[in-house]
């Protein structure tokens, strides 16, 4: 008898682990919240377009398909569409040449998927650019260290480039801005640039991408 309670127990107490098995198993396969939801697609519109996402937009970012992608996949698609891409060029017409972009302008630059850092080299590059440093070789070099790398040209800077310009290569305007503006230093610089003048609310570079940058921003949006 006494074996026979000590089996009836065991059994009993087998029993009951079963029972809250299952339980445990279904914690483990909650589905998870997506990363990319409205909440975060409202905030990322916040950040990269200045305005409140629509129900469509919502619908569009955080949809299974787009959103399974990632938060950093996301935002760098945002990034790629029209209206963002059209506020990245009037920002670099207004720092480099003082004046808003037309819609010549953006048709010009921005139909060809090319970089922010080469259209801002294009522009610099640019009879218009020459001609508002002064039309001169120093004011021109003056002026691109001024606004690719944001700080005033040293006497080696100088020396260097006029150099180049005198010489039998007949360094143009061109070469110039792309050494300086596709440079480490230059890339860098119009990243950081970006980042504060036309991500919402202006956000200091952290010395990555403008996706990351743009990231870190909604992140604080998001608390």
């Amino acid at each position: 008898m006494r074996v026979a309670t000590i089996a009836l127990v065991m059994l009993a107490a087998f029993a009951g682990l079963r029972a809250v098995a299952p339980a445990a198993d279904i914690r483990g396969t909650l589905p998870q919240a997506p990363a990319v939801n409205a909440a975060f697609v409202n905030a990322a519109f916040q950040v990269l377009f200045n305005r409140s996402a629509s129900p469509s937009d919502v619908a569009y970012w955080a949809n299974p398909g787009t959103a399974s992608q990632g938060k950093a996949a996301v935002v760098q698609a945002m990034m790629n569409t029209t209206e963002f891409r059209q506020a990245e060029i009037s920002a670099l017409f207004q720092h480099f040449l003082g004046r808003a972009a037309s819609s010549a302008d953006i048709a010009q630059v921005g139909g060809g998927g090319s970089t922010m850092v080469q259209i801002a080299t294009e522009i610099i590059a640019s009879p218009e650019y020459y001609g508002k440093a002064g039309g001169t070789i120093a004011g021109f070099l003056a002026k691109v260290y001024s606004d690719a790398l944001g700080t005033p040209i040293t006497p080696q800077g100088i020396a260097y480039f006029n150099g180049l310009f005198t010489s039998s290569q007949g360094l143009s305007s061109t070469t110039v801005a792309t050494s300086v503006e596709q440079g480490s230093a230059g890339s860098a610089y119009l990243t950081a640039w970006l980042a504060q003048n036309v991500l919402h609310p202006n956000t200091a570079s952290s010395g990555g991408t403008l996706v990351s940058d743009a990231l870190a921003a909604i992140a604080q949006l998001l608390g």
